[in-house]
Parts: structure tokens; C-alpha cells; sequence
């Protein structure tokens, strides 16, 4: 990422009213670091970053924040913005949506920041496009008014909280996290039973960070009842270090 630019020296080129804000820096995706062979068309990138002018230039809540290419806005969504991260630093975690993310080439985008008044330009939704059915950054409350933990796509599969207290929202591998610790109480998150999260009859995927110690085949994430089937689900055993995948459409479960 280069260093902060002023807006009164940049060419015509870049996307509508870039002059409303003050700054910009430049960030480059190394296609190195990309998997495939074709272009990612509409994917959402993490990007995490301390920075010194994002401390000194920006609102304390990040509004002021905004990504474009060459030519439009992307929608991005704000997991983390601390602007007082430390004395000369903030941090900004953050999702954006790359229309076109290479393989062959490095894709390089601009984040514009340094708007007193500017309104949260964040658009999740945007972000998660129709293929995601639900996403979760369980960086909320866990008690806090229900349901607390948001669902990022146009689905709102909001999960409520059972069991979890203030002490459970914990660091995670990219900002918040919950400790299901392992209790009685049965901790978890009830995320609904809305269609949208239905496997379907075609390819799904799940995927998770997750951290675990002391539990016999405990329970990360799915959907359905064990004794009912159709259903999917992913568990783990310690301290054999296993992890089991099963599917089951109410015939035979399959099992990974």
C-alpha cells in the first residue's frame, strides 16, 4: 500500500465524486497470492492494515472510508475499524467486494478516506452477493438484544445467542469471536431455519475459523436435527484431532 496522496494531484481517472474526500492510498492484490487459472469475478478480498494517516484523517467510527477502481465504487463492509489502535496507528479490517480479482496480473484498487461529515458508505450486502446464503463475523454483543449476531447478506439469518455472556466475545483469527466453552448450558447460536440455508440438490460449501481443546465430538456448525436427517453438520474430536463433514438428505448420511 503506498502512502497517502492528496485528492488535488490525481489524473481525471477513478470513479464519481472522489473529490468529497481528502485522501487516497493505493492497494495492490499480488496475483501471486490468487488461486485459480480464470479471473474471480465479484470476490470478496479481506484486507487488514495499520496505518498512520487512517489515525490522523478519518472519523473515529470510519465513515469517511470508501474503495473504488479505476472507474466505480465497490461495496465494502467495515469488520473493524479502531482508529486509536495505538498512539499513531489504526487499524482498519475490512471486506471489498474486486469486481474482477486476477490471477495473471496484480489487481490494484484505491481506498479514499478524510470526510468530516461524511454517513457510512459501507454496503454489505453488496458485498455478499446471492451466492452467499449466510455470513457471519460474530464480533457482537452475544448479550445483547437478540437477534445478536448479524448476518452480513440479504438473507438476514440473524443468530440469537443462548447461554453466552459478554466474557464469551473473545479475539479471533480476523476481529471477534465467541468461546463456546464447553458447559452444560449448551452455548450456541440459533441462526433460524430459513430456506435460504437449505443444502439444496446441488454443490454448497461451509467454511469457518475455529479453535478447540477438551471436547469429545463436539459441534462447530449445521443445519437440521440429528435424529430427522436432511441435514449437514461439522464436528470435531479430541484428542484424536478429527474433523467429520456429513450430509444427510434423509436415505443414507455421508460421512467425511
Amino acid at each position: 500500500m503506498e502512502d497517502s496522496k492528496s485528492l488535488i494531484h490525481t489524473s481525471s481517472s477513478g470513479p464519481p465524486d472522489k473529490y468529497i474526500f481528502k485522501y487516497y492510498k493505493t492497494i495492490t492484490i499480488d496475483h501471486n497470492q490468487v488461486n485459480g487459472t480464470g479471473d474471480h469475478k465479484n470476490f470478496p478480498v479481506l484486507i487488514s492494515i495499520l496505518d498512520s494517516d487512517l489515525h490522523d484523517h478519518v472519523q473515529s467510527n470510519g465513515n469517511d472510508i470508501a474503495f473504488a477502481n479505476d472507474t466505480a465504487w465497490l461495496d465494502h463492509e467495515i469488520d473493524l475499524f479502531d482508529k486509536n489502535y495505538n498512539s499513531t496507528h489504526a487499524h482498519l479490517i475490512a471486506w471489498i467486494r474486486i469486481p474482477n480479482l486476477h490471477t495473471s496480473i496484480d489487481t490494484i484498487i484505491c481506498m479514499y478516506y478524510g470526510n468530516s461529515t461524511m454517513e457510512s458508505q459501507e454496503n454489505p450486502e453488496g458485498v455478499w452477493d446471492s451466492n452467499y446464503k449466510g455470513v457471519w463475523h460474530l464480533s457482537e454483543d452475544p448479550s445483547g438484544s437478540p437477534p445478536q449476531m448479524k448476518d452480513s447478506t440479504s438473507n438476514y439469518n440473524h443468530g440469537t445467542t443462548s447461554n453466552l455472556d459478554p466474557s464469551d466475545q473473545i479475539n479471533g483469527q480476523i476481529d471477534g469471536s465467541i468461546d463456546f466453552d464447553g458447559n452444560l448450558d449448551y452455548d450456541l447460536i440459533d441462526c433460524g431455519n430459513d430456506t435460504s440455508l437449505n443444502m439444496g440438490s446441488g454443490e454448497f460449501s461451509l467454511s469457518l475459523w475455529f479453535n478447540y481443546d477438551g471436547v469429545d465430538w463436539g459441534s462447530i456448525a449445521g443445519k437440521g436435527a440429528i435424529v430427522q436427517g436432511k441435514r449437514y453438520h461439522l464436528s470435531f474430536n479430541t484428542p484424536a484431532g478429527q474433523i467429520r463433514a456429513e450430509i444427510d438428505d434423509d436415505s443414507v448420511p455421508i460421512i467425511y
